[in-house]
């Protein structure tokens, strides 16, 4: 059975999975959550510079690394690197698996699709220094976009990550290939009450680039955390359908 490889979005690290992660260690798979490049304690003095290219790496120098193929999983912006990396190493990925996240079409920046959101209330929250390449979010803007169904321990892991946001990743498109990216099986999860990305939004990305199957979850944007059994359920469904193709 394939284990998976986690990829957290804008404005957090790899602890924005912690209570996802023992439930799939509860099933015998091998979980990895990796921290992206200017994201983390450590790492936010440089994440003016940090590229989608760098995330991309990220995630691929960790696929290299693995013995065997991965469901590669990404939440929000991490839809965005995931599908980089699918498209690096398709022999690595077993499938995708989209949680509220950009699913993007070849040439397309997450730019592109935010920006006919008209659901999401995040965009008036942000507070962007172009000067220094970052964008932050308040707590205020948390509550309301990211965790408006979230009860108070899973909102408390959202409001503690405080690091500036990398601009650069927002608009970088993304060559993506029908030889490549598109031979990796993609699933999608969908959150019906999200106001980061919108539900709406989320349906055109999945109908644009059509998905082996949809979870929907009647949550908020935080489905790890707002809806952590449930996003589990969904991502053992995936090993399960994968490991069985793979059988085949």
């Amino acid at each position: 059975m394939h284990d998976y490889l986690l990829v957290h979005g804008a404005f957090s690290d790899a602890s924005v999975w912690q209570t996802l992660v023992p439930h799939l260690e509860s099933s015998g798979a091998r979980v990895t959550a990796i921290t992206l490049p200017g994201h983390g304690a450590s790492d936010t003095a440089a994440a003016g510079g940090v590229t989608m290219d760098a995330y991309v790496a990220s995630v691929v120098a960790a696929l290299d690394a693995s013995a065997s193929s991965v469901i590669l999983v990404g939440h929000s912006l991490g839809g965005m690197t995931i599908s980089g990396a699918a498209e690096a190493r398709p022999e690595k990925v077993a499938a995708c698996v989209y949680i509220s996240a950009a699913l993007p079409e070849s040439g397309k920046t997450l730019l592109d699709y935010t920006g006919t959101d008209t659901q999401s209330k995040l965009g008036a929250h942000l507070e962007v220094d172009a000067e220094h390449g970052i964008v932050t979010v308040g707590d205020a803007g948390k509550r309301e976009a990211l965790c408006n169904r979230s009860d108070a321990t899973a909102t408390a892991i959202a409001l503690s990550f405080t690091y500036p946001q990398p601009l650069q990743p927002f608009a970088t498109p993304l060559v993506l290939t029908p030889e490549r990216f598109g031979s990796v099986a993609r699933y999608y999860v969908a959150t019906t009450d999200d106001n980061a990305i919108g539900y709406e939004l989320q349906k055109r990305m999945y109908d644009a680039q059509p998905c082996a199957h949809v979870f929907s979850i009647d949550t908020d944007h935080m489905a790890m955390l707002s809806a952590t059994a449930d996003v589990a359920k969904a991502l053992r469904d995936v090993r399960t359908a994968v490991g069985s193709a793979g059988s085949r």
